[in-house]
């Protein structure tokens, strides 16, 4: 993507932020979780083969986690949230108990780890986390944030 494409993103993205943070539209929402989508899609096709784990970090509902599996790759969706967890293995994905401010008892290593939207919910809090990727040795680390938030 060129420069001009970025420029029109920043572009609306910097008139929202002067409007207050105005909520997105359905529309836009729809927009981003479709960039979302494709960029991932691009990534885990040109990267993972579907013989490895994909590891979804702070999953949250699950509904990336479904759209990976989809796509024909096993996943593991992981959160801190017990409520979270419950909604995951309702719709019928693999999932546990993690979290990432004290990352322990997951084994990723030759795994691949996807964080959308969840390592700005660490703050601060973030090294934890790192390091624990830096230690564990993951076959490959996929991390996207939204240019707008979602919710």
């Amino acid at each position: 993507m060129n420069q001009k494409y970025w420029d029109k993103i920043y572009k609306q993205w910097y008139q929202k932020i002067q409007l207050s943070i105005v909520p997105l539209t359905a529309q836009e929402h729809l927009e981003e979780l479709t960039h979302l989508k494709k960029r991932l899609t691009f990534l885990l096709s040109k990267f993972v083969s579907k013989n490895i784990l994909v590891i979804e970090c702070g999953a949250g509902s699950g509904h990336m986690s479904k759209f990976i599996n989809k796509l024909g790759y096993n996943v593991l969706s992981v959160d801190h949230s017990l409520w979270s967890i419950k909604i995951c293995k309702f719709v019928g994905l693999s999932s546990q108990l993690f979290d990432m401010k004290n990352p322990q008892n997951l084994n990723i290593k030759n795994k691949a780890i996807v964080t959308l939207g969840s390592m700005e919910q660490l703050g601060t809090q973030w090294e934890p986390f790192y390091n624990f990727l830096c230690e564990q040795h993951p076959y490959l680390v996929i991390h996207i944030e939204p240019f707008f938030e979602c919710y």
